[in-house]
């Protein structure tokens, strides 16, 4: 995160004698964004008025192309109609902070777009991309393919663009067993997706021991969530309504969502009791004194 720079960055190229200009423009922090646009309240303005904003910015940066040099664009923002994930920070409070792409058309032959961790283009009157994360961030990136682009550029003329995808890392991975414990033992046993990530939805009918949840993990240390599914669960929930539910049973059927199925010991149920009892009478005590 930085401050914006009145002037160009231009990068000279010692083999070929070439100058790479960049209008770049940095992430603009959250801090920042509300201080810039402090005296707007309606969302559609301070979209427009953000907008219009890095336009300028943008425009005025690329008073410094000139036809023999390569002209660049490059920041970290979210441009309107970019396709997001969970793992992005936000950059925007609703639409608010997003921007027109047509605020960075300023005639660059590349625009290098950072934020979006999915790798996309970005329609609009010149060549524009986000490169995406290197690495899926969350398992919301499950099966995305990770890339760089390689460009190869002269001035004036149309980018030639490599996409070359990478291989690094361990993958994030969902699996979703129907079959229960027997069925992620055989995926376990063939070795199923050995170097990566996982995050593991179980079907099961009876609730998840600690003993097999430490027994998955023990058997794959890339197993990441664990989330036991029990058919029926919802109809039975519909069934008793929560009101009428004992106060230790709700707390044990929240331990089990919690803990993946475990089912929580007599001394710990006891212990919540106490602080509900404990809490009770406090508030007893603040109605009688008032």
């Amino acid at each position: 995160m930085g401050l914006p720079a009145i002037d160009a960055v231009k990068v000279q190229v010692p083999r070929t004698g070439e100058i790479a200009t960049i209008a770049a423009l940095p992430y603009p922090s959250e801090s920042r964004l509300s201080e810039l646009l402090a005296g707007e309240s309606d969302e559609t303005e301070l979209r427009l008025a953000y907008s219009a904003k890095v336009g300028r910015l943008m425009r005025q940066l690329a008073g410094a192309y000139r036809p023999d040099t390569v002209n660049l664009a490059m920041s970290h923002i979210y441009v309107l109609g970019g396709l997001e994930s969970d793992s992005e920070r936000p950059i925007q409070v609703g639409g608010a902070y997003t921007v027109d792409p047509s605020a960075l058309d300023i005639g660059a032959q590349y625009t290098a777009l950072g934020h979006l961790h999915r790798p996309q283009a970005v329609k609009a009157g010149g060549m524009m991309r986000y490169s995406g994360s290197p690495l899926a961030y969350s398992f919301s990136e499950a099966g995305q393919a990770k890339s760089v682009m390689l460009l190869d550029i002269a001035p004036g003329e149309q980018p030639i663009t490599r996409e070359l995808y990478l291989t690094s890392g361990r993958p994030l991975v969902r699996w979703g067993c129907r079959g229960g414990l027997d069925e992620v033992q055989r995926w376990l046993e063939e070795g199923r997706d050995a170097n990566a990530f996982i995050d593991l939805e179980i079907s099961l009918t009876e609730a998840m021991s600690l003993g097999d949840i430490q027994a998955l993990r023990k058997a794959r240390e890339g197993i990441v969530h664990i989330r036991p599914v029990y058919p029926g669960r919802d109809r039975e929930e519909q069934v008793f309504s929560r009101a009428g539910m004992p106060v230790d049973e709700l707390f044990r059927r929240f331990y089990q969502r919690q803990s993946g199925g475990a089912e929580p010991e007599a001394e710990l149920v006891d212990l919540f009791m106490s602080l509900i009892v404990e809490d009770e009478q406090q508030d007893s005590e603040e109605v009688e004194q008032g």
